[in-house]
């Protein structure tokens, strides 16, 4: 019986504790194992079971039931049990579980009050009720968790007054997730929590403004996605001044207008985002911000900076520039050597990119010209690209063994790039092709033998590419997906896509030189799940076999 499913561990069912004699149980642990029993049957309102599963719950210590771990005197200390289905309000059997610790109840559908009960549960140091529908906690829900760790509530309706958890969890409580909650108010003394390293508040809709003199003095781990603090900048800074320790800040949609130099001060920091601070336009003087010597990740897509200084942070392994508003007149990259991720939208990068020996991940817009590439690159992103060519090392073969996935729009009179498919060895773990609304001369590819495990090939809206659909496709066991329309090809479709037999997805369309009729080895694709044939020039013909397509 295959009991990792979460549609199967909800299927429990009441019996009598007569049915497991043969078990070895203490006093307590009975008692734990029928209100364990009362909690699943509450929260999955099962009505039906199979012999199998009546055998493993029946015969079966409740120690060794999936989600349930035990202490030595068979006390059930943690409750893990994730994405299980459960659904209603908390039943009072889960309460008699006074010697739990931990309690993960996450990414399930229980809804209502957090009750006043959960403070029996005195010996908690970690409870995760993440991705729920509660909407409101009992004021005394958290009365007595003297031993409360990390908690988390992240990602539920919740809209009610903050829960009284400051008082009881002040020494203890280490992580705190509050993501995307709905709270009147937050309570200033929030920074009496002595012993507080993770913070997140990110996208809680109740956060127009945090208190300008928190005391986060331990915090490793701030996220305020969303969040204002005030509009000027000594607000700021007598935020952030007590942030001697932070490694870790999330700013995503704050409110900033210019660069906070208290951020620079951070000699901590390895991970800074700020994306989407639109009021962004000036990055800080480059001396500067190299004084971050311990940064690890920058990303500030969708900022307003216009140009950005020398950087020169060799732990750096991951920035992104990638703005819709603004573009970057060069981005030199010479003294970052450690980069394994890109993203940036800038007219110039630098001539050492290609040196990058670690970078795994590219994505670059309204490139002016396109780089040498380095040949480590898994991922290539490319897009607002005109008037240019591929380099000329890229057109005489050399390889790249790395690539698994190649997606490219938005260009403009630049040629298709047919040396993709025809490496000198084949691009083994390459799986992922797309090119879409683009003007791209060229013709599609005429041997899919150099990339025999794609998974994904799509070209579309793309005019200027022509040539045919080559019958050499068939080689291609593992596509699941194959997207070609709006192109200038012509020809057949040919008949060894009926061979393709992990297909789910097909779609041909407004393609008008395609021609001839449509081949009946489509009905040989019993994985396809969408297909999609339209506005081509095939043979107005049905063949009668077709109509058993199941799709």
């Amino acid at each position: 019986m295959a009991l990792s499913s979460p549609c199967v561990l909800p299927l429990l069912i009441l019996f009598s504790l007569s049915f497991v004699s043969s078990q070895s149980f203490t006093f307590n642990s009975s008692l734990e194992r029928s209100s364990l029993l009362d909690f699943y049957l509450e929260t999955t309102h099962q009505s039906s079971w199979n012999s199998s599963e009546l055998r493993f719950f029946t015969l079966t210590h409740h120690c060794d039931w999936p989600g349930v771990g035990c202490n030595i005197d068979q006390s059930i200390v943690p409750l893990k049990l994730p994405s299980r289905s459960l659904s209603g309000t908390l039943p009072e059997a889960l309460f008699e579980l006074t010697n739990l610790q931990e309690l993960d109840l996450s990414s399930n559908q229980l809804t209502g009050t957090i009750s006043p009960q959960l403070s029996r549960l005195t010996g908690l140091q970690v409870l995760n009720f993440s991705r729920n529908s509660f909407d409101s906690a009992d004021t005394n829900s958290f009365v007595g968790l003297t031993l409360l760790r990390i908690l988390d509530l992240s990602l539920n309706p919740y809209f009610g007054p903050f829960p009284n958890i400051i008082e009881w969890t002040k020494d203890s409580l280490q992580e705190l997730y509050l993501a995307k909650l709905i709270f009147r108010q937050i309570p200033s003394t929030i920074d009496q929590l002595n012993a507080l390293e993770v913070l997140d508040l990110g996208g809680s809709k109740w956060v127009r403004y945090l208190p300008p003199k928190w005391n986060l003095s331990k915090c490793r781990i701030l996220r305020m996605d969303g969040v204002g603090i005030g509009a000027n900048a000594s607000t700021v800074e007598s935020f952030f001044q007590t942030l001697k320790v932070v490694e870790e800040l999330s700013w995503i949609e704050g409110p900033l207008k210019s660069f906070p130099e208290i951020l620079l001060s951070l000699s901590r920091l390895r991970y800074l985002n700020l994306d989407k601070n639109f009021g962004l336009q000036i990055f800080p003087p480059e001396e500067k911000f190299n004084q971050l010597v311990n940064l690890k990740m920058f990303s500030c897509d969708d900022c307003s900076f216009e140009k950005v200084g020398v950087l020169k942070l060799s732990q750096l392994e991951g920035l992104r520039l990638n703005s819709e508003f603004t573009i970057l007149e060069e981005l030199d990259v010479t003294y970052l050597p450690n980069l394994t991720t890109l993203a940036v939208k800038t007219k110039k990068i630098g001539a050492s990119f290609s040196q990058l020996t670690r970078l795994t991940r590219f994505e670059g817009k309204a490139l002016e010209t396109i780089p040498d590439l380095p040949q480590s690159l898994q991922f290539l992103h490319l897009s607002e690209i005109s008037n240019t060519q591929w380099p000329d090392h890229l057109q005489v073969g050399v390889r790249f063994p790395a690539f698994q996935e190649v997606l490219l729009s938005g260009f403009f009179n630049v040629s298709f790039p047919s040396f993709l498919f025809s490496q000198q060895e084949p691009l083994k773990d390459f799986k992922v092709f797309e090119v879409g609304n683009s003007m791209m001369p060229g013709t599609l590819p005429e041997d899919f033998h150099r990339t025999p495990n794609l998974e994904s090939f799509s070209i579309y809206d793309s005019q200027g590419i022509g040539g045919i659909l080559s019958s050499t496709i068939g080689v291609l066991s593992r596509l699941e997906f194959l997207f070609v329309g709006g192109l200038w090809i012509e020809g057949n479709i040919p008949t060894t896509i009926g061979t393709l037999a992990q297909l789910t997805d097909l779609v041909i369309e407004k393609n008008e030189n395609l021609t001839g009729p449509l081949p009946t080895e489509i009905c040989q694709l019993t994985n396809l799940e969408y297909l999609v044939i339209q506005d081509n020039n095939l043979t107005p013909f049905l063949d009668k076999t077709l109509l058993n397509l199941n799709v």
